[in-house]
């Protein structure tokens, strides 16, 4: 038997601590605990908002699952199970038996008591066979339309599973329906990684642009840089995984990061209901990944590109095996609180939303800080890439990405020194990182090198330079 520390909670969100003696194994959700609470931030999150945290009432989350076994297994959670007694779900791709393996994932992403969104109220189930599921449903998605996929309905859409249809031509195709779906429609998208160290990253769904791709803590998981070249020449070079959770395995980290994305959108959900406009594009995927990533905790050892050549750290934005480091909602969320900044001067930590930055344009925020004792900076821009269709079977969907630069600058009153460039020519993200920070007035810049305009969001914290219980 084992001993679980356990975070309960009830409809009225109230808070208790529980010791909870478990036997694991099996396909229960009971299998699980919330021993991770306190490696990501929940205690410190929960404790500054005094109880009163979003769970992700307002969200609605697909999740995606292969069958188990040809024929026999199926891709549906146990929703008899009563961690799900509360829950109204649709599913998508016909009935099924029970999958273990979706049980699980699903107990992380909204079961009662073993999830950090337990109070989802809507869940939509996919299967991913490339046959007579999620990835060609041309009814209900609208396959290679040159209007673009029809809506799911759901705010996330997690994947706990991986693979490579050897088809190049199929695998182009469904990753960039996938980035077509996370912008179309705001959809923010979390996919894992492969268990195995030495395996390369897989097409699907590791090597999507427009997602959350999500590693273990420990870094035993495969990792970038990216391989895999779409049919057009397109992907190689890039960072993955995008961020990394204390979990065992993938599959049961990427619904970690899917359940912090759902709090963070009811949090946003929340504030524009109360009338507040700072977070009318706060529910972009490009605004939720970058907070998520700018809140994470570098872990033992973290390192842009390879850590034994720093000559790579402007070319390569994360570290290959944690990305942006360990995920903290706690840091992601008082990030998130403080709302949408507009450039020029803006506070110690916060983030903003750009609707368009044009070729050789840029943006400058700057702030002052006196008071640095014990802090570091940790900055993050995300965008997009563009995803348009000629409507022709299996032909190339037509990919744009922007190419933008990220720059962090301080001032003494008289010089402007540069500390830090992220200018990866492949990655539609680039990061900033600073371990220690000495009293001076910082500016950020956001300058764009490309030939086309694009959208962005950006977010920076100033943070404490080290967290109690991070470990992996």
């Amino acid at each position: 038997m084992s001993l679980y520390l356990l975070i309960s909670r009830n409809w009225k969100r109230r808070f208790f601590l529980t010791i909870w003696l478990l036997v694991c194994g099996g396909s229960s959700v009971k299998g699980q605990s919330l021993t991770y609470a306190t490696q990501v931030g929940y205690l410190r999150f929960y404790q500054r908002l005094g109880g009163f945290v979003p769970e992700g009432e307002s969200v609605t989350v697909g999740q995606v699952e292969v069958r188990e076994a040809t024929g026999s297994m199926g891709y549906l959670p146990d929703l008899t199970d009563p961690e799900f007694a509360d829950l109204s779900y649709e599913i998508m791709d016909g009935p099924s038996v029970t999958s273990g393996h979706a049980t699980i994932v699903s107990g992380l992403l909204f079961s009662r008591h073993y999830s950090l969104s337990p109070v989802v109220k809507k869940a939509k189930f996919y299967l991913s066979d490339a046959k007579t599921g999620f990835l060609q449903s041309e009814s209900t998605l609208n396959w290679l339309s040159p209007s673009g996929p029809a809506s799911l309905g759901v705010q996330v859409l997690n994947n706990s599973w991986i693979t490579d249809p050897l088809d190049i031509r199929v695998s182009t195709q469904l990753n960039r329906r996938y980035d077509w779906l996370a912008e179309a429609h705001d959809i923010v998208i979390v996919a894992g990684v492969p268990n195995n160290i030495s395996e390369p990253l897989p097409p699907l769904v590791s090597c999507i642009y427009n997602g959350i791709v999500v590693g273990v803590s420990s870094g035993n998981c495969a990792h970038g840089p990216v391989l895999f070249q779409e049919s057009d020449g397109v992907t190689a070079g890039r960072c993955k995984p995008d961020i990394v959770a204390p979990m065992p395995v993938s599959s049961s980290a990427t619904p970690i990061i899917a359940s912090v994305a759902t709090v963070l959108l009811d949090d946003v959900a929340i504030r524009k209901a109360a009338g507040d406009t700072r977070f009318e594009n706060a529910q972009k995927p490009i605004v939720t990944k970058s907070i998520i990533q700018t809140g994470a905790n570098k872990l033992a050892g973290w390192a842009k590109g390879d850590p034994a050549d720093p000559t790579d750290d402007e070319t390569y934005p994360l570290d290959f095996r944690q990305g942006a480091g360990q995920v903290d909602i706690d840091h992601s969320e008082f990030i998130l609180s403080l709302g949408k900044q507009s450039p020029g001067l803006v506070s110690w930590s916060g983030w903003t939303y750009e609707a368009t930055i044009q070729p050789l344009d840029s943006r400058l925020y700057y702030f002052a800080l006196n008071d640095t004792k014990g802090k570091r900076l940790s900055a993050t821009l995300n965008w997009h890439r563009k995803i348009r269709s000629t409507g022709e079977p299996y032909t190339i969907d037509l990919a744009t990405l922007a190419h933008l630069q990220f720059e962090i600058y301080s001032f003494d009153g008289t010089n402007f020194t540069l500390l830090q460039a992220s200018r990866s020519p492949v990655d539609n993200l680039q990061h900033l990182y600073l371990p220690e920070l000495d009293p001076a007035i910082y500016v950020l810049r956001v300058i764009n090198v490309g030939d086309v305009p694009t959208d962005f969001a950006l977010s920076w914290a100033t943070l404490p330079k080290t967290e109690q219980g991070v470990t992996p």
